[in-house]
């Protein structure tokens, strides 16, 4: 493994592995999710066709499981878990027996997946007819039996979602359409009782820090005439229940729908590749890309536990990058 990504040196990250998905010898489809196991130098990747490993110092891929019968339009991991959604099903797979464990039912567009840190419970998020109502259901169910865990009707668009490491809260970004103020509520993700909110903008993503004591929110609103755009994001402590906003303000259209922590809490990373020290709130480094980058869609992120690499799909190519 390389040098440790820190602030101070993150701008020296490079693109060192870039898996093209389209190419006839992997075969895979476009990725859709991915996720460093626990030796940091093994990424799991996953397609509609089914999961791969890539072994980063050999430059292998291996295949783990085969999905090739069901061709998934959503994908979802965890440790032990694959959730693959196609037309109205979630399938369930346990990824080492390579079985899968069952189906659970939705009704509207399946737009997103989340499974709890702690594999205790996973939440899929159906929007109706997504970019023109304002209306989002949320399920919830229980691993390993798949009982239903909560299933919430809700009458506003559910624009981010968060869950803590512990799977103990359940952070929900509103975009409210009878113009009340946009918010970030807390719940218990047990009683689904309100534990906190956060008054604000429209939060497009929300991430919760390794430690689970901040939120990462990105905001977006509007103001003016003729319309100007407010677009950014912002650190809630809640344990302090203090806003720090990260610098710099964009005032452009430009929305990042996704961000994550590095596994120290240490950097925050944007879908556009903007990196930012939390201690201090700056911009240290936007990372340069070969690839283009659709800053409005959902792009994975993920850094290795060692915080040695940093993974991206991009354009339908998975991307790592580390310190040179």
């Amino acid at each position: 493994m390389g040098d440790r990504i820190t602030s101070e040196n993150v701008h020296r990250l490079r693109i060192t592995h870039q898996i093209d998905l389209s190419n006839p010898a992997v075969n895979m489809l476009p990725a859709q999710a991915i996720y460093w196991l626990a030796d940091g130098e093994t990424l799991r990747i996953g397609s509609s066709r089914g999961i791969y490993h890539y072994y980063v110092p050999e430059r292998r891929m291996t295949f783990s499981l085969s999905f090739e019968q069901f061709q998934y339009d959503l994908m979802g991991f965890s440790p032990t878990y694959a959730l693959g959604a196609k037309v109205s099903r979630i399938h369930i797979w346990d990824i080492a027996e390579g079985q899968m464990l069952g189906e659970c039912q939705f009704t509207g567009h399946l737009n997103r997946m989340y499974v709890s840190p702690d594999e205790k419970w996973f939440l899929a998020v159906e929007d109706f007819n997504f970019a023109f109502t304002h209306k989002a259901t949320l399920t919830a169910w229980n691993f390993p039996r798949l009982l239903p865990r909560f299933n919430i009707k809700y009458p506003d668009r559910i624009a981010g979602v968060g869950i803590s490491p512990d799977g103990g809260r359940l952070a929900l970004g509103i975009w409210s359409k009878d113009g009340n103020p946009y918010k970030t509520f807390i719940w218990d993700s047990n009683s689904l009782r309100e534990l906190q909110h956060f008054a604000g903008q429209s939060t497009w993503t929300a991430a919760f820090s390794p430690d689970g004591q901040r939120l990462a929110v990105m905001f977006f609103e509007t103001y003016g005439q003729p319309r100007l755009y407010n677009n950014g994001f912002q650190i809630w402590n809640m344990e302090q229940n203090t806003v720090q906003q990260l610098e710099p303000f964009d005032k452009s259209y430009r929305s990042r729908f996704d961000c994550c922590f590095s596994p120290s809490g240490s950097l925050l990373i944007t879908n556009d590749l903007m990196v930012f020290d939390v201690a201090s709130g700056q911009l240290v480094a936007h990372l340069p890309s070969s690839i283009y980058l659709d800053r409005h869609e959902p792009m994975p992120l993920a850094f290795n536990h060692q915080e040695t690499y940093l993974a991206t799909i991009e354009n339908k190519q998975v991307v790592i990058r580390e310190v040179f």
